[in-house]
């Protein structure tokens, strides 16, 4: 996707209000000025697209999202997730 149709779905997230955008296009922040996007973003370091590669992101996200979101990107790799 270029970067003008990225823009594009950003801004209509943000239009609708969406409280975060997340995604596994480890690309975007470097196709993106981070600091000009409407919504905060949330980048998953998964192996895949496939719901096992992703699967294990999901308690981090839980909690991540159980509170307000402060940066304007957030990469969560799986090395980060560590629940004791």
């Amino acid at each position: 996707m270029g970067t003008i149709a990225e823009w594009r779905m950003l801004s209509a997230a943000s239009e609708a209000r969406f409280e975060v955008f997340v995604t596994i296009d480890k690309q975007l922040e470097h196709q993106q000025n981070l600091r000009t996007l409407p919504l905060p973003i949330v980048i998953v370091d998964g192996t895949s697209n496939t719901l096992p590669a992703l699967e294990p992101f999901a308690p981090f996200l839980r909690t991540l999202f159980a509170a307000p979101i402060e940066a304007r990107c957030t990469l969560c790799r799986k090395v980060e997730m560590s629940f004791s």
